[in-house]
């Protein structure tokens, strides 16, 4: 092994250019560091008003799904009423029909009872005269 005599000063210079290096080397390495994290926490504020602006919205579109929701029940609510009445109005319709039949069918029982003409008679009613009945008679 080769043994190599170095003055002390030039050690000490040595050492100093190195250290030096190592500072500068170091102090880059701090102030890429800064700036790196300044440029995140930049774009951790952005990505943080992005995200508010999109829960925003998701919570505007769910208030507006929710006020959809009460608007379809209102509705479905409203045609269920108007079936409910429908169908009534449906079967009073068909009592009011077999009502009308069984009418008219003792309406015509009670024609066939009646197959002699009935004549009525007139009633004259004058000055000084009496209600008379003139004729009234089954023919």
């Amino acid at each position: 092994m080769v043994k190599f005599k170095v003055s002390p000063s030039k050690a000490a210079l040595s050492a100093s250019l190195i250290l030096a290096v190592l500072c500068i080397f170091f102090y880059a390495q701090k102030e890429l560091e800064r700036t790196i994290r300044m440029a995140k926490e930049t774009e951790l504020k952005i990505t943080v008003k992005a995200k508010q602006i999109v829960e925003k919205r998701l919570d505007d579109a769910k208030k507006q799904i929710a006020a959809r929701d009460e608007q379809i029940k209102a509705a479905l609510d409203k045609l269920n009423k108007e079936a409910l009445a429908r169908k009534d109005l449906e079967a009073m319709l068909a009592y009011s029909e077999k009502e009308k039949y069984e009418l008219a069918v003792q309406l015509e029982e009670i024609a066939a009872h009646l197959t002699k003409p009935v004549e009525l008679g007139k009633i004259d009613v004058g000055p000084g005269k009496e209600v008379a009945d003139k004729g009234a008679g089954v023919k």
